[in-house]
């Protein structure tokens, strides 16, 4: 994990080759984490719904309990 450094909404990053996770401090939105998914991690999981869960087990892992989840657009 990084710490981004500038000003703005999201203060540490953390990558993979499969995903990318954005974490706030949740003071400017209520929003605290973004996820995004590689292709190749979506192409791995048998449904998309396998890759929901197994993306709200880690959040649920990473932050102790289980985030409020918005699903925004999928762009492939």
């Amino acid at each position: 994990m990084q710490e981004k450094g500038a000003r703005g909404q999201w203060s540490w990053i953390l990558r993979s080759r499969l995903l990318v996770v954005v974490i706030s401090r949740g003071c400017l939105s209520r929003i605290i984490a973004q996820v995004r998914l590689s292709s190749e991690y979506l192409w791995s999981c048998a449904y998309l719904a396998e890759a929901i869960v197994e993306v709200e087990l880690f959040l649920c892992t990473l932050f102790g309990y289980k985030p409020f989840r918005t699903i925004f657009p999928v762009h492939l």
